[in-house]
């Protein structure tokens, strides 16, 4: 369990290292459609590679299978809008069909609408240029990836 969640924070180091390169270039309106292909494809890959190594919780009740993937799912609309959402949702959407699981239905769902999430986010609160992100937003993103909590016991 332990290697599986520095291997995550190793993955979430690098997203860090994608978007700061794909947000610090220049920008003209024709790049905006690429730079927007780009932070969706690329987070949808960061999505794929949380969802295909979860960290599993053997000390609960019921053995409990925890990915991270909803903050690159979030990010992805929040950051580059409709389009990048779009593509990570098809990404996260197939990675949890194919990837199976406990249920790939409802999963793949999830993974299929966090990035609009992200959009709707980024209409309510949009960012007025790069490094200029809401702490409200950060908080949220933070937040949404705690989504599993321990059942109680019952004897």
């Amino acid at each position: 369990m332990h290697l599986a969640i520095i291997q995550n924070f190793a993955y979430f180091l690098l997203l860090g290292f994608v978007t700061y390169s794909g947000f610090s270039t220049p920008i003209s309106p024709k790049s905006s459609y690429h730079r927007s292909i780009f932070i969706g494809t690329a987070l949808g890959v960061f999505s794929y590679l949380f969802i295909s190594h979860p960290s599993i919780l053997n000390d609960t009740y019921f053995p409990l299978d925890v990915d991270f993937s909803a903050g690159p799912l979030i990010l992805a609309g929040y950051l580059a809008g409709p389009i990048a959402a779009s593509i990570a949702s098809l990404i996260g959407l197939s990675s949890q069909l194919w990837g199976g699981g406990p249920s790939p239905t409802l999963s793949g769902l999830t993974s299929a609408s966090l990035p609009f999430l992200g959009v709707l986010v980024g209409y309510l609160r949009p960012y007025r240029q790069w490094l200029d992100i809401n702490a409200r937003v950060i908080l949220a993103s933070v937040l949404s990836l705690i989504h599993i909590s321990e059942p109680t016991r019952r004897y």
